[in-house]
């Protein structure tokens, strides 16, 4: 094997691991918003009373944006995704940095933050297609 084949298998692994990290960074800020009551988000006087913050906030995201249903939504999930890759392991935290090497071999940390951020909204969106949510969506 070269060396430009084993860096290139290297970084595949990094970026595997980096994605499974990733995954499960955004479900324990999930399962910590979901601390929080619903109501933080607005009125939630139309969702039923077993309904927690992520059902609530994945419903309110498919027709608003952030602003629109709480000022300082944006602010909080993102203050909660920060923290929680703050809690990672350094081995966790090495394989990201490992897996999001510019070409200068420099950390992106904004690639970082922009990958967390775009996989809590991918899984917010698999959240509303749960059979729960649709049922409720269907009903209303």
């Amino acid at each position: 094997m070269t060396e430009n084949e084993y860096i290139t298998q290297l970084e595949g692994r990094c970026h595997s691991m980096a994605e499974d990290i990733i995954t499960r960074l955004c479900k324990r800020a999930m399962r910590e918003m979901n601390q929080l009551e619903a109501s933080l988000i607005g009125s939630t006087d139309a969702y039923p009373n077993n309904f927690k913050f992520i059902d609530v906030l994945s419903i309110e995201l498919q027709d608003k944006i952030k602003e629109e249903i709480n000022p300082c939504l944006e602010d909080y999930v993102w203050k909660t995704l920060d923290e929680e890759q703050n809690k990672l392991s350094a081995e966790e935290s090495f394989v990201l940095e490992q897996a999001y090497l510019d070409y200068n071999f420099e950390v992106d940390y904004d690639e970082i933050a922009r990958q967390i951020r775009s996989r809590f909204h991918e899984l917010l969106n698999e959240h509303y297609e749960l059979k729960k949510i649709q049922n409720f969506i269907e009903r209303r």
